[in-house]
């Protein structure tokens, strides 16, 4: 983390040998994925130490954390037995199942975009047909609340 002209190394999990960050809140809480014995695991910097978030209750190895908001709310994806990729929603020491993206996507792509506001709604981003021919999709999000 680079922070008044000072780089800081954040740090892995036990048995890990690289970390990516991906959100920071105003706190200066810090969210990504760290390497482990365990396989890659959405993680949580915060005052100098690093804690694993785990994965789904039906995980089978991998989860990433992509933003946290300044109630401490963190958003991300992990993978499940059957092979696909669910939002998440960590909050109070518990990580909720918030399935799949609208549209039936599970695409790591689109699981990754997951983000949340200040309110604590999750924002994914909606793919949408081009435009012109050649062009790129659009995004846009789309909001949805936990539980909903």
């Amino acid at each position: 983390m680079w922070q008044s002209g000072t780089m800081t190394d954040l740090g892995v999990l036990p048995g890990g040998n690289d970390s990516v960050a991906l959100g920071i809140n105003n706190s200066g809480q810090v969210v990504g994925r760290s390497s482990s014995f365990d396989g890659d695991r959405a993680v949580l910097w915060e005052a100098g130490n690093i804690a694993s978030l785990g994965i789904l209750p039906d995980g089978s190895g991998r989860s990433q954390a992509t933003a946290i908001n300044d109630a401490g709310q963190i958003t991300g994806w992990s993978d499940t037995t059957k092979g696909a990729s669910h939002a998440f929603l960590f909050q109070s020491g518990t990580m909720a199942d918030l399935g799949t993206f609208p549209n039936g996507f599970t695409n790591q792509k689109w699981q990754k975009g997951a983000r949340l506001n200040l309110t604590g709604k999750t924002c994914y981003p909606q793919r949408h047909a081009p435009s012109p021919p050649h062009s790129s999709p659009r995004s846009s999000p789309a909001r949805r609340s936990a539980g909903t």
